[in-house]
């Protein structure tokens, strides 16, 4: 029983301790105030603006339009028609940008992409690179907020990345939006605060050229985002928030196609958990360098519909320990988990997001809750492993 007690308590504290790290960053985000920023000329830089592309005819010159406005005397954008059968490639010449198209039966996925945009300006290379993604808009001032943030801190930028559902949305979806307005801007300015570092998220990302060009891009990871944010860390290359640079996107429409593009991000959050977990810790402890330990607890800050399974299940098990005569302190610290968990999250919707979600609608997460459990198992047993392009309507 006394083995019992510790892998208990241990379980109990790896729960905790990310849980005790979302409260802080939501805190800290929800208390943080509106960055100002004197935009500088920025015409003395060189941009290039990166935008991989797999069949997107019917939304890229939305964001071609959006991403030109924004556009310096020595700004180009160049699109990266990734293995396209469609006429993503005859819109951007139309539009007079560049374009590159690439075909691969094996290698497959923005960070194959990604890497073919990066080798084909090395003999040109400009000051700074940003990606957007091909089916995303971007808010005023966003280009020149990104480029000056990475020129000035030499380092990686982030937007505020966010997904918008439909005036007509399901219950879900507007869910899945709240729970992308909690990790990519609540959380992401509390952890600016707390940490000078913040992770990846996709689109609305800016490097300067002496960073970008060695990151191992072409990895094959499913979610690529997380594993570049990683990697730059570990080389003590830092990413700042840059909050008022906002980049947007729309939710997918179509059920099967959300379930789909949620699947993909949750199984490869929980197998990016699994694999460096392990990396960031013997980093921290051997580098003795807290910034790693927070990138690891934050890393394990699981999809927080998972997150609440986890505990549940676990309280339950710890409940049934206790029964059996076990120590009860893996429930009383399970309990407080749980109870900070949800106090955390009433608090975020109420301080900033119940313009996404009504009183009717956040009632309804447990059911939402539920209906993720086919994803968790699929993780186990169907689990995604290769890059899935999201449909559109």
């Amino acid at each position: 029983m006394i083995v019992a007690n510790v892998v208990l308590i241990l379980i109990a504290l790896i729960l905790l301790i990310p849980t005790i790290l979302f409260g802080i960053e939501c805190v800290v985000g929800l208390c943080a105030k509106k960055q100002h920023h004197v935009i500088r000329d920025m015409q003395d830089y060189s941009t290039v603006i990166l935008i991989p592309a797999h069949n997107e005819a019917s939304v890229i010159k939305d964001t071609l339009v959006s991403v030109q406005a924004q556009l310096t005397v020595r700004g180009k954008i160049i699109v990266i028609a990734d293995n396209c059968t469609d006429e993503t490639a005859n819109i951007v010449r139309a539009s007079g940008h560049t374009v590159i198209e690439r075909y691969s039966d094996d290698k497959k996925g923005k960070g194959y992409a990604l890497a073919y945009g990066v080798e084909s300006i090395k003999h040109d290379p400009p000051d700074i690179i940003v990606i957007i993604d091909a089916d995303c808009t971007i808010a005023n001032n966003c280009l020149a907020l990104l480029t000056q943030t990475a020129m000035q801190k030499n380092n990686a930028a982030q937007g505020c990345y966010l997904m918008q559902s439909e005036q007509e949305a399901s219950v879900n979806q507007k869910i899945s939006q709240f729970a992308i307005f909690v990790k990519n801007k609540i959380r992401m300015l509390g952890l600016n605060k707390v940490s000078r570092n913040v992770p990846l998220l996709g689109s609305g990302m800016a490097f300067p050229w002496m960073i970008i060009k060695d990151l191992p891009l072409a990895s094959g990871e499913i979610v690529e985002d997380m594993y570049l944010g990683i990697k730059l860390l570990l080389n003590k290359n830092y990413c700042s928030y840059v909050q008022e640079a906002y980049i947007n996107s729309p939710l997918p429409v179509d059920k099967y196609v959300q379930t789909n593009q949620r699947e993909r991000w949750e199984h490869g959050h929980i197998d990016l958990i699994l694999r460096l977990s392990p990396v960031l810790l013997r980093a921290a402890i051997k580098q003795k360098r807290l910034d790693l330990l927070l990138a690891l607890v934050d890393l394990c800050i699981p999809p927080l519909a998972l997150f609440v399974l986890l505990q549940i299940i676990f309280l339950a098990i710890a409940t049934v320990f206790l029964l059996m005569g076990s120590t009860g302190l893996a429930v009383i610290l399970t309990s407080t988990s749980l109870a900070l968990l949800g106090i955390t999250v009433i608090g975020v919707w109420w301080h900033a997001g119940r313009g996404i979600l009504t009183v009717n609608e956040i009632v309804k997460i447990p059911g939402y809750i539920i209906s993720k459990i086919v994803i968790y198992t699929r993780f186990f047993a169907d689990r995604q492993t290769a890059w899935v392009k999201t449909k559109r309507k």
